[in-house]
């Protein structure tokens, strides 16, 4: 049985189409589980990237 691997750091991923680099730890093994089962369902990750504070940039 094959492992997903998590997309790099500039990829696209595969499960909600944000980019990887905006995952946190949760996300990534989210959207890692989202792939994997062939779900289809949401997103936990933001699509936004973080200021240096940690809050998000819209």
């Amino acid at each position: 049985m094959m492992t997903p691997e998590a997309p790099a750091v500039s990829d696209t991923c595969p499960a909600c189409t944000h980019e990887a680099r905006f995952h946190d730890v949760i996300a990534k093994r989210f959207c890692l589980a989202t792939t994997a089962g062939g779900f289809q369902r949401g997103c936990v990750c933001t699509g936004l990237p973080k200021t240096p504070t940690g809050k998000e940039k819209s």
